[in-house]
């Protein structure tokens, strides 16, 4: 089977910029972004759907166990300048994925990128990868879908024109870059309610 390349988004709600925020012995300087991302169930705009294991394996295998970040991207973007983040968590809820992430000040663009969240310009919240995993399928109207079961997750990307519409929650802050099968953790409870 060939994979299908995704770039998939949601609507930007809340964020909030931290200065000096601790986390793991360290202050956090820069903007963090927290909210669902993919809702189970919801065809998006790109006609796919996902399954609640379709990151399991390859986060897991690829960043999680090579204590990686996921990169958090302007645009899609593929390029040095395009890299302004990463993503701190990711917990896979009832509802779909959930995605803390962060900007440091020190990032290229960063006031650009503020100022764009501030005016509503940077809307979205979205994923790059490539599905390895997947069935065109029928909704009950007889819509045709693509049910993404696998997907190599290569970034999160903030996007003008997302394919979702699923707003941010409250953000608050948590660890370094984990995966959650579970949701909410014990351990990240308090930071997701």
């Amino acid at each position: 089977m060939k994979a299908k390349k995704i770039q998939d988004a949601v609507l930007i709600g809340e964020w909030k910029e931290v200065n000096g925020t601790e986390l793991d012995g360290k202050g956090l300087d820069g903007i963090v972004l927290s909210g669902m991302e993919t809702a189970f169930g919801v065809t998006n705009a790109n006609g796919e759907r996902y399954t609640r294991e379709a990151l399991d394996k390859f986060v897991q295998d690829y960043f999680v166990a090579n204590d990686l970040n996921v990169p958090l991207t302007l645009m899609h973007g593929e390029r040095f300048e395009d890299i302004i983040g990463k993503v701190l968590s990711i917990d896979v809820t009832d509802e779909g994925f959930k995605i803390l992430a962060y900007i440091p000040k020190t990032a290229p663009r960063y006031e650009a990128v503020k100022a764009f969240l501030q005016e509503g310009i940077l809307q979205g919240f979205s994923k790059d990868g490539w599905a390895t995993g997947f069935e065109e399928k029928e909704d009950e109207e007889g819509s045709t879908f693509f049910e993404i079961s696998e997907l190599a997750l290569t970034a999160v990307s903030l996007v003008t024109t997302p394919a979702n519409a699923l707003t941010f929650d409250s953000v608050k802050v948590t660890n370094a870059t984990k995966f959650h099968k579970q949701y909410p953790t014990d351990e990240y409870k308090e930071f997701f309610n």
